[in-house]
C-alpha cells in the first residue's frame, strides 16, 4: 500500500509539477509532461479507439502512468516488488474499466443497442448466431473483468516468482561451485 502511495503521489507531482503553470515555450518540466500526456494520447487514445477516444485520455493516462509505477516498483532498489502483483489492485482496474466500458456502450446505444453490441457481432452468417450470442454474452459481461485483472496480476507475479526462482538458483549453484572448488 506504501508503494503504491508513494508512486500516486510522485506520478501527481509530476504533471502537477510540469502543467501546473504552462508557458508557451516549455521548460524542462513541462516538456517531459507534455511528452509522457502525448505519448498515451497519441499512442492509445488516437491510434487504438480513434475520435472517440478523446473523452477518455484522461483516465487512460491515468490508468497508463499508474500500472506503469505499480510495476516500475520491480526494478527500484529495496523496493523489489511490483505492487500489481497484489490481485487487489488489478481488480480494482479492471472493475473501473469494465464499468467504464459498460456504461459508455450502454450510454451511447442504449439498453437494446448495447445488448446487441456486446452480444452480435455484425456480418455473419445467421446460424452462427445462436452459437456465437451466448459466448459474445459470458465473455463481454462475466470474462472481461476477470481476465482483465488476471493478465496484469499474473504477469507481474510470474516475474517476481521468475526473479526468486533464479535467485535461488544462483544460490545453489554457486554453493555447489565454491564447494567443489575449496574441497
Amino acid at each position: 500500500m506504501l508503494l503504491a502511495i508513494i508512486g500516486t503521489i510522485a506520478i501527481l507531482s509530476l504533471f502537477w509539477a510540469g502543467f501546473s503553470k504552462p508557458k508557451v515555450i516549455p521548460g524542462k518540466l513541462q516538456m517531459v509532461a507534455e511528452a509522457l500526456y502525448d505519448f498515451v494520447h497519441r499512442g492509445i487514445a488516437k491510434e487504438i479507439i480513434g475520435k472517440k477516444g478523446e473523452p477518455f485520455v484522461p483516465l487512460l493516462v491515468s490508468l497508463f502512468f499508474f500500472v506503469w509505477m505499480l510495476n516500475l516498483w520491480a526494478i527500484v532498489p529495496l523496493a523489489q516488488f511490483p505492487v500489481s502483483s497484489l490481485i487487489a489492485y488489478p481488480v480494482g482496474l479492471a472493475l473501473l474499466v469494465w464499468v467504464t466500458y459498460m456504461s459508455v456502450t450502454f450510454r451511447n446505444h442504449g439498453l437494446v443497442g448495447g445488448i446487441r453490441n456486446l452480444c452480435v457481432p455484425s456480418g455473419l452468417p445467421k446460424p452462427i448466431y445462436v452459437i456465437l450470442t451466448p459466448i459474445e454474452f459470458v465473455s463481454n459481461i462475466f470474462v472481461r473483468p476477470f481476465t482483465l485483472a488476471v493478465r496484469l496480476f499474473a504477469n507481474m507475479f510470474a516475474g517476481h516468482i521468475l526473479i526468486l526462482v533464479f535467485t535461488i538458483a544462483t544460490w545453489y549453484m554457486l554453493g555447489t561451485v565454491l564447494g567443489t572448488v575449496y574441497a
